[in-house]
């Protein structure tokens, strides 16, 4: 696993919200289960297809255990957002990929959905040389088919001019949903 400078595990420290148990010999079984699965798909042990698959397990899952794990998984992605910037390019894609099958497949939901969506429009906001833009496109592009779910989200991530230079296919796709939402208005 090549780890952005500085950095020598994915583990972030948790916030007082963590889902997280207590701190113990569980709740490092927890994080360990959750690093190991990132580091797999990051190392290119899993596809990210797979990986989603798991985390879809996890989440439905009736073992409770099993749903702490999916809630550190997704907490440990959301918190690796602000170092990503750091990441290599091969590992910037996968983290781009896996932030927009979570979305896609609606592993988040509420708050979570925000902040993936907020981060995804941000990363599109960082310019057309940046690899936080190539990150928001490669994401968007995992969700692109339900962004008639959120109009307000089309309409803000329109007025994103590095969406024409980095991805007209999306920015065409932008401009039919606005365009179907007009019409449904008249």
């Amino acid at each position: 696993l090549r780890l952005p400078p500085g950095r020598t595990d994915l583990k972030t420290a948790p916030p007082a919200a963590s889902p997280l148990p207590e701190a113990g010999p569980e709740a490092q079984d927890v994080e360990q289960e959750a690093t190991a699965l990132l580091q797999r798909v990051y190392t290119g042990d899993m596809s990210v297809p797979d990986a989603v698959g798991t985390l879809q397990r996890l989440k439905t899952s009736g073992d409770a255990r099993e749903r702490v794990v999916f809630d550190c998984v997704l907490h440990s992605l959301l918190d690796e957002y602000r170092f990503l910037t750091q990441y290599p390019p091969a590992e910037l894609q996968l983290a781009a990929q896996l932030f927009g099958q979570l979305v896609r497949h609606r592993l988040v939901s509420s708050l979570s959905l925000g902040v993936a969506l907020k981060y995804v429009r941000d990363a599109l906001r960082a310019g057309p040389t940046s690899p936080m833009a190539v990150f928001g496109v490669t994401a968007l592009r995992q969700f692109a088919a339900d962004l008639p779910l959120w109009p307000q989200y089309v309409r803000e991530l329109a007025t994103v001019p590095v969406l024409r230079d980095l991805a007209p296919d999306v920015a065409d796709a932008l401009d039919k949903v606005q365009g179907s939402m007009c019409l449904s208005l008249s």
